[in-house]
């Protein structure tokens, strides 16, 4: 049960995210479509109050700006880390009735040369 509510959890904070970085391409402190990220993610929880079930894909890339050897780092992979893109990716289908996700999420970390792919398949009672 505990894992299940784990894999909701995790697809819900992944859809966030994205709603939230879809909000994020502001001009003068609003996003192009007039609204706040925070107006956005809320009018996408009111709007999805009654949906028993959806298509989720998504895609955020990151890259963290930082000096490896302020943090007294001397491995270029560390200091390649902080200036390398990360992304992290979700597509996959989620139902209400029955409880169910099947899906992949992604990760791709510096210039590996394969990302990471885990299948996520819940079934209502086991994930």
């Amino acid at each position: 049960m505990k894992r299940k509510s784990s894999v909701m959890m995790a697809v819900v904070l992944a859809l966030a995210i994205a709603l939230v970085v879809t909000g994020c391409g502001k001009k003068n402190g609003a996003s192009a479509s007039g609204l706040s990220a925070t107006d956005i993610v809320a009018a996408s929880a009111k709007a999805d109050q009654n949906t028993k079930s959806a298509k989720i894909v998504g895609t955020v890339t990151m890259t963290i700006k930082g000096d490896a050897a302020k943090l007294g780092q001397s491995d270029p992979q560390t200091a390649k880390l902080f200036n390398s893109p990360i992304t992290l990716s979700i597509d996959g289908s989620y139902s209400e009735t029955p409880k169910a996700f099947d899906g992949t999420i992604t990760f791709q970390l510096m210039d590996m040369p394969q990302p990471v792919t885990f299948g996520v398949r819940t079934d209502g009672t086991t994930a």
